[in-house]
């Protein structure tokens, strides 16, 4: 029933249907709360109520529905916290709750999802700091936590998440320093910008030869550019601006074929721009401002 033009509130006697394997209700015009009803779906599979209007919490009889391997519900209206019954889900690989208004800690509870390999909350209003029992998914692929309120360093739990893939930080209040555990991972996208980072960046950042998108723009970091950094041929984007990294605007970097777009702008790099820059061959903008950069352009 996806993508239709189907309103009003979810009855209450879905729950009656106790065979079913698989429901998609999105991309409708559904409102109102999702019903407690739901929780008596025991054979279900599969939940999309994904793009709605639906609002009010997630229900904690969602507990009950152990054999979820997937639950959409992102971009609706959602509040109130994300309900630590969630944890009983064990069999989930795919939990997408980002895009709603959704409050409160993120539950140690999710630890025990260890099958998951994509866990989704961005754009929410979550608080508190990030649960170290997230370590426990080693599974986990992609873990997006941009755009909410989390606060407090970054647990050092990342060398247990050697599956993981893709991890957005960004827009949020995170303090301390980047875990050097994070550079022994193989990632493909690390964004940790629009914190309050401070310290050196990890210096195995591209250890594993596969990061393509960089972003720690506008946090408090210092120091030089890594030199694992510096031989990342895989990079494609990077942002860096609004720290008060330094080091040789040249020597300090390296030619990278794939790079369309980086952004040194407002640090404390120095010396002269080099003919190596137009080595690559897809950069397209370089952003230098705010630096001490000088002679001219080659």
């Amino acid at each position: 029933m996806y993508t239709n033009n189907l309103e009003g509130p979810i009855p209450a006697s879905v729950g009656n249907l106790t065979n079913l394997a698989w429901l998609s209700l999105s991309s409708s015009s559904f409102s109102g709360s999702i019903p407690p009803e739901m929780g008596n779906l025991s054979g279900l599979v599969e939940l999309y109520l994904d793009n709605n209007l639906l609002t009010g919490p997630i229900p904690s009889t969602f507990g009950n529905l152990r054999n979820l391997t997937l639950v959409y519900l992102f971009n609706n209206n959602l509040s109130g916290p994300i309900p630590s019954e969630l944890g009983y889900m064990t069999s989930l690989t795919y939990l997408s709750l980002q895009m709603n208004n959704l409050s409160g800690a993120i539950p140690a509870s999710v630890g025990n999802l260890r099958n998951l390999h994509e866990l989704k909350l961005y754009e929410n209003q979550l608080s508190g700091s990030i649960p170290n029992e997230i370590g426990n998914l080693n599974s986990l692929v992609d873990l997006e936590l941009s755009e909410n309120q989390l606060s407090g360093s970054l647990p050092s739990i990342f060398h247990n998440l050697t599956s993981l893939n893709i991890l957005h930080l960004r827009a949020n209040q995170l303090s301390g320093s980047i875990p050097p555990e994070i550079g022994n991972l193989k990632l493909s996208i690390l964004e940790v910008d629009h914190n309050q980072f401070t310290g050196r960046l990890p210096q195995n950042i591209c250890k594993g030869g596969s990061l393509t998108d960089f972003t720690a723009n506008e946090n408090q970091l210092e120091g030089p550019i890594p030199k694992d950094l510096k031989n990342c041929t895989s990079l494609e984007r990077i942002f860096l601006g609004g720290n008060r990294l330094t080091g040789n605007i040249s020597s300090d970097f390296g030619v990278y074929p794939n790079l369309y777009i980086i952004d040194l702008s407002h640090n404390k790099f120095y010396g002269e721009l080099s003919s190596s820059w137009g080595r690559c061959p897809k950069l397209a903008t370089l952003k230098i401002s705010g630096n001490n950069i000088t002679g001219r352009i080659p």
